[in-house]
């Protein structure tokens, strides 16, 4: 992950200093690997709100800019939506999984959308569902992706590719001390403040992993061991 935070943070300095319209990010890796946390991260870094849309299963080029109101099913589109959800002009709005898009085979509207949407000389996007031009200049736009292997290469070209190439042994066990426990025992706060999982029990989630590149497998199971460890607690305190 090291190469990765690098990218990420000359990604971050050109943000901070570059006149130029922000350029796009997308981070790309498996499922688990911590994309969509990374993402977050860049807009609380430099101090912006953010908002997220999930492209899982658009087709239509009106679901990210809107449809006008002269149509029978007119909606604002996903972009004025997550500005709106914002509450400002300039958020950090984050694409997650743009591979999973289902594509129109032939017309690829929906690329077409995003293609205009990234393109950095054309600042103002036209709200279709009013009808109106606004500047999105301030906008920073973050895509997530498992693969890339299926987005066209125009759409690729407007973007800075950050591959996140998942987590070693060594990463998991501090994320799972560090992160994935803490967060555990504050989501279940009212039990016993002294039932806590031990080394054993880190053992045997990190040896369950099943070579799974991110994190999610290790949360999941170290949860449901945490359930049960709560099951036998409410059980001889019954």
């Amino acid at each position: 992950m090291a190469n990765t935070k690098k990218e990420i943070q000359r990604y971050l300095v050109q943000q901070k200093y570059s006149s130029n319209r922000p350029t796009v990010l997308l981070l790309n890796g498996d499922a688990g690997t911590g994309k969509t946390t990374f993402a977050k991260a860049v807009a609380v870094s430099i101090g912006r709100e953010s908002a997220i849309i999930s492209l899982n299963g658009l087709q239509s080029g009106s679901d990210i800019t809107g449809l006008s109101t002269h149509y029978r099913d007119s909606t604002g589109g996903a972009i004025s939506k997550a500005i709106i959800e914002s509450g400002c002009f300039n958020p950090v709005i984050i694409l997650d999984e743009i591979d999973k898009c289902a594509v129109d085979r032939e017309n690829g509207l929906i690329w077409y959308s995003l293609l205009q949407l990234f393109d950095k000389n054309n600042c103002d996007f036209k709200y279709s569902f009013l009808d109106i031009y606004y500047d999105i200049s301030q906008v920073i736009f973050i895509v997530t992706s498992n693969t890339i292997e299926n987005l066209p290469q125009p759409l690729l070209d407007r973007m800075k590719i950050v591959h996140l190439n998942g987590y070693n042994r060594i990463e998991k066990q501090e994320i799972l001390s560090n992160y994935i426990l803490p967060q555990l025992y504050e989501d279940y706060d009212h039990i016993s403040k002294d039932l806590k999982l031990g080394e054993t029990d880190k053992y045997f989630i990190l040896e369950n992993d099943k070579g799974s590149k991110g994190i999610r497998s290790i949360a999941k199971l170290a949860e449901e061991i945490y359930i049960d460890k709560i099951i036998d607690f409410e059980s001889k305190n019954s």
